[in-house]
This record gives structure tokens, C-alpha cells and sequence, in this order.
């Protein structure tokens, strides 16, 4: 364990030396960093507009821009006071694990419900 704050950085500059830590770091902060915000982003917001297109793929224009306003929005909010993203991200998971619990029991009574009707008819 190193007691040095910097994260990767820390740990590859002990390993292999400060010049492939400041290249890391600045391959991270460009491509890596950035891509994993797009993805999330991207998927976010082809979760959100699905329910409004039930039948077909939400137009990718639509997709792209929902994404680009949730990452400018995300990243103001973060500029202004970081305490608030936290805020939010904890209100996020929560309400994430709540409507999984919530619909994965649904989903698990529906099954048992099913079940049972199935063995009723074959006992009959």
C-alpha cells in the first residue's frame, strides 16, 4: 500500500517511474476518462427515451443530444458545488436499488403466481 494521494498515478509512479505516470495520467484524462463518461452517458440516455419510443430504437440524434445535455448539466453541477453531484449520485443508487428490489419481486411473485396456476391445471 503507498500513502501517497494521486490514486494510479501513485501507484505507477512508485512502480515504473514519473515519466509513464505523467503519460498515464494524460492518456487517462484525455481517452480514458472521457470515453467511460460517453458510454455511461449514451446508455443513460437510451434507457430514458425507450419507454417514449415502446415499439422501435429512439432516433440516435435524439439519444446523442439527451446525452450531451446530461454530461454538460452533470459537469456544471460539479464545477458549481461538488457536494450536490454527490447528493445526487447517492439519491441515483438508491433509487436505482429500490426499483430493482421493488420490480425483481414483482417479477419473482409473477413467476410463483404463474407457477402455481400451471400446477393447479395438472393436478386437475
Amino acid at each position: 500500500m503507498i500513502p501517497k494521494s494521486g490514486g494510479d498515478y501513485a501507484y505507477i509512479n512508485e512502480a515504473f517511474g514519473p515519466l509513464p505516470a505523467f503519460l498515464y495520467m494524460w492518456v487517462a484524462l484525455f481517452v480514458i476518462m472521457p470515453t467511460g463518461n460517453a458510454v455511461t452517458a449514451l446508455t443513460f440516455a437510451q434507457y430514458i427515451l425507450q419507454p417514449i419510443w415502446p415499439h422501435c430504437d429512439p432516433p440516435y440524434s435524439a439519444v446523442r443530444l439527451l446525452a450531451a445535455v446530461i454530461t454538460c448539466l452533470l459537469t456544471a453541477i460539479n464545477c458549481y458545488n461538488v457536494k450536490w453531484v454527490i447528493r445526487f449520485y447517492i439519491t441515483c443508487t438508491y433509487s436505482s436499488m429500490f426499483f430493482i428490489s421493488e420490480f425483481g419481486g414483482l417479477y419473482i411473485e409473477n413467476c410463483v403466481s404463474y407457477h402455481m396456476v400451471i400446477s393447479e391445471r395438472f393436478k386437475s
